[in-house]
C-alpha cells in the first residue's frame, strides 16, 4: 500500500480532477478480480477469464505485445495497464517515442497498478505520459483522435495487453478501428491542412476592407437575455414549426446548414452564423428567399460569402487568426475574439457565453445520425448512413434508445462539455434538440414547454436594426488599414530577402554529388544554413507570425524527409531537402503577401500566376506557384 499512496500523492500533485476521479469515482465496467498465489491475477467479466499478466514468461509476453509497432513510433496508445511490466521495454526499444497514452477501462485494475509501480518515476523517462482510465468508448476515442489531430506524430503504434484483449475485446476492437480510420484520414488531411494555411490567411486579409459592423454592440446586447442556437441537425424537422413561435421571446441565431434549412421552411431567425474557410460555404447563402436577416462571420470565412451576401453583416475574430490580430493592432482597432472550434455552432456557443446570455437554448444539436440521417430536410447534402452502422459507433440518445454517432460528433459533444462549467453560474443551459446525444450539464426541456416558460423580451429586429444604422466606420479607417499593410509588407520584405540569402547558399549545394570522402566537408559548410534562420527570427513579425501560419507545412516537410538511419549521405540529404522545400514554401508565402497586400490597397490590382525564382531538383531553377486571382470564386 506504501505504493499506492505514494503514487496517489504524485497524482494529486500532478492534475487534482484525475486524481479524485481515480479516488472516487464509480466503475463504468466493472469485473471481478482474485488475487493467486504466485502475485499474478484471475480477471471474470460475465463469461470471460483469464490471468492479467502471463503465467509463463513476461518478457516474452512483451515482445509479442509490440511485435507490430513501428521501430520509429513517435506515439504509442497502449491498452490496459497490466502491472506495468512492459515500460522498461518501451525505454529500451523505442529511441523516437515522445508520448504513451495509457488506456485502462476498468477502476480497479489501474488502482492495481498503482499499487506495483513507482509512477513517477517510470514517467519520468518519457517525454510526455496520458492516462484514459475509467472512460466511456466514446470519450476515450474522442481524446485519444484529439491527440492525433493536435500533433504531428509520423509513427504510431496502438498495442494491447492479452487480458485486455480478452476482458474488453468489444471496447479494444471499435478503438482499434476507429484510430486506425482516424490516422488514414489524417494522412490524406495533410495536404488539405497546408491549403488551408493559405485559403485561411487570403480569406483573413480579403475580408478585412468588406463592409461590415463591429459585432460588440450586438455582443453587448445578448448579455442577460436568452438566445436559441439553431444546427441542422435530422430532429430539427421536429422543432420547426415552434421556431416560428418564439417570435420576440429569444435571440434565434441559425448556424452553418441551418440557415438554408430555415429559409426553406420559412423560418426567419434573427441573425445567422458561418465560419468555414471552404468555398463550399457559399452554398449555404446561396439563392436564399431573404436576405434582411443580418449575418455574423469570422474574419477567415471563404472571402466572396462577404463579398456576395446583401443583407447586414457583423464581424468578429478567430481566437487563433494571428494575421487579423496583428493588422488589427497596428490600426488600434479594438475587435471581438472568439475561440474557434470544430464547427459554426461551437464558434456561436463560445460568443454567447462570453456575451453572458441569461439561457442558451439548443435545438437541431442531434451529433448523431437521429434516423439514420446527418441533416434536417432542405440541407444541400445529406449523407444517410445505411449499410454504414459497422463503422460507426452505438450509443444512447436522451431517451436512452440506441442511436449512432461518430468521433467527429463525440468531438463536438466534448467541446461543449468541457466549457459549460465555466458559465454555469451565469447561464441556463437547456437542450431542447428532439433526439440525438445528450450534452452533459444542460436540462433536456421540450420546445414547447420552453416555449411556455419564456416570456417576450422587446423587438429584437428593430434593435438589432438600430445597432446596424447607428454604426459609422471611423473616417480615417481606411488611412490606417493602408498605414498597417506597408508596415507589414517593410518586415516581409526583410523575410524575403534573408531567404533569397538562404536560396543563393543553398543552391551551391543542391547540385553536388555526394560520397563518403566529401559529405563531411559539406556536412560542416550546411551547418551554416542556421544562421539564415537565427536572422530570421530576428524580425517580429517571422518569430510571432509566419513560424506559426506556416507550422503546418513545415511539420509536413519534415514528415516527408525525415531520415532516422544511420547513413551520413542519407542523413545530410534529409536534411538538405528539409531546408530546401523550407525556403520554397518561404517564397511562395512571401510572393502571396505581397499580391494579397496590394490587392486589398487596390481592387483592381490582377495577377495571373506567380513566378517564384525557387530551388526545386538538380535539374530545375523555377519554381512556379500558380494562385487563382481572388477575383475569382471557384476552387
Amino acid at each position: 500500500m506504501r505504493k499506492l499512496e505514494k503514487n496517489y500523492r504524485y497524482l494529486k500533485n500532478l492534475n487534482a480532477d484525475f486524481y479524485n476521479a481515480v479516488r472516487n469515482g464509480q466503475e463504468q465496467y466493472p469485473i471481478e478480480i482474485e488475487k493467486t498465489e504466485d502475485d499474478n491475477y484471475i480477471i471474470i467479466k460475465d463469461d470471460k477469464k483469464c490471468f492479467l499478466n502471463s503465467i509463463y514468461d513476461v518478457d516474452r509476453e512483451n515482445e509479442m505485445m509490440f511485435k507490430g509497432v513501428p521501430v520509429d513510433a513517435n506515439l504509442i496508445v497502449i491498452m490496459g495497464v497490466g502491472k506495468g511490466a512492459y515500460f522498461e521495454y518501451l525505454i529500451e526499444n523505442f529511441e523516437n517515442l515522445e508520448r504513451v497514452i495509457l488506456v485502462e477501462p476498468n477502476l480497479r485494475l489501474f488502482k492495481n497498478f498503482l499499487e506495483h509501480v513507482d509512477l513517477e518515476k517510470k514517467l519520468r523517462k518519457i517525454n510526455k505520459f496520458d492516462f484514459i482510465v475509467n472512460s466511456t468508448l466514446e470519450n476515450a476515442i474522442s481524446s485519444i483522435i484529439n491527440a492525433l489531430e493536435k500533433s504531428a506524430y509520423t509513427s504510431v503504434g496502438i498495442v494491447h495487453t492479452f487480458s485486455t484483449r480478452v476482458i474488453f475485446d468489444d471496447y479494444y476492437s471499435k478503438l482499434s478501428q476507429m484510430m486506425a480510420g482516424a490516422l488514414e484520414t489524417l494522412k490524406s488531411s495533410y495536404r488539405v491542412s497546408s491549403d488551408n494555411v493559405y485559403k485561411l490567411i487570403m480569406n483573413s486579409m480579403l475580408n478585412i476592407k468588406q463592409d461590415n459592423v463591429p459585432i460588440k454592440p450586438l455582443f453587448d446586447e445578448f448579455g442577460g437575455k436568452p438566445a436559441i442556437l439553431v444546427s441542422a441537425g435530422p430532429s430539427l424537422n421536429e422543432n420547426m414549426k415552434y421556431l416560428k413561435e418564439i417570435n420576440d421571446k429569444a435571440f434565434i441565431i441559425a448556424c452553418g446548414s441551418a440557415i438554408r434549412i430555415l429559409d426553406k421552411n420559412g423560418v426567419k431567425p434573427h441573425l445567422r452564423a458561418v465560419f468555414s474557410p471552404h468555398w463550399e460555404e457559399m452554398g449555404v447563402i446561396d439563392d436564399l428567399a431573404d436576405y434582411s436577416i443580418p449575418l455574423i462571420y469570422t474574419d477567415s470565412v471563404y472571402f466572396p460569402v462577404v463579398r456576395e451576401y446583401a443583407g447586414p453583416k457583423f464581424k468578429m475574430i478567430g481566437s487563433g487568426n494571428l494575421l487579423s490580430d496583428y493588422i488589427y493592432k497596428l490600426m488600434g482597432e479594438e475587435q471581438t475574439v472568439v475561440d474557434i472550434e470544430l464547427t459554426i455552432a461551437n464558434v456561436v456557443f463560445d460568443m454567447l457565453c462570453r456575451a453572458g446570455v441569461s439561457e442558451l437554448i439548443f435545438i437541431g444539436q442531434d451529433m448523431a445520425f437521429t434516423n439514420k440521417r446527418r441533416y434536417s430536410d432542405g440541407a444541400n447534402l445529406d449523407h444517410g448512413i445505411e449499410g454504414m452502422e459497422d463503422a460507426l459507433i452505438k450509443n444512447k440518445d436522451i431517451y436512452g434508445d440506441d442511436i449512432y454517432t461518430m468521433p467527429a460528433f463525440l468531438r463536438i459533444k466534448e467541446a461543449f462539455e468541457r466549457k459549460i462549467p465555466h458559465y454555469m453560474g451565469q447561464t441556463i443551459f437547456t437542450n431542447c434538440t428532439a433526439r440525438g446525444l445528450g450534452i452533459k450539464d444542460t436540462e433536456v426541456v421540450p420546445i414547447d414547454t420552453k416555449l411556455n416558460m419564456l416570456d417576450e423580451i422587446y423587438d429584437i429586429d428593430m434593435k438589432i436594426n438600430d445597432i446596424i444604422e447607428s454604426y459609422e466606420q471611423k473616417s480615417d479607417y481606411l488611412d490606417k488599414l493602408k498605414e498597417a499593410l506597408d508596415e507589414m509588407k517593410t518586415k516581409i520584405q526583410q523575410i524575403y530577402e534573408i531567404n533569397e540569402e538562404r536560396a543563393d547558399f543553398l543552391k551551391e549545394l543542391v547540385v553536388v554529388d555526394l560520397d563518403i570522402q566529401n559529405v563531411a566537408d559539406f556536412i560542416k559548410e550546411f551547418e551554416e544554413v542556421h544562421k539564415f534562420e537565427e536572422r530570421l527570427k530576428e524580425i517580429d513579425y517571422y518569430k510571432n507570425l509566419t513560424e506559426s501560419q506556416l507550422d503546418v507545412i513545415f511539420k509536413s516537410i519534415i514528415r516527408s524527409f525525415q531520415y532516422e538511419g544511420k547513413d551520413v549521405i542519407k542523413q545530410y540529404e534529409a536534411g538538405l531537402n528539409m531546408i530546401v522545400r523550407v525556403t520554397l514554401e518561404l517564397q511562395k508565402y512571401c510572393a502571396m503577401m505581397f499580391y494579397l497586400i496590394e490587392k486589398v490597397k487596390d481592387p483592381s490590382y490582377q495577377v495571373e500566376g506567380l513566378k517564384i525564382e525557387g530551388l526545386g531538383s538538380k535539374n530545375k531553377g523555377l519554381e512556379i506557384v500558380e494562385i487563382g486571382d481572388p477575383g475569382d470564386d471557384e476552387e
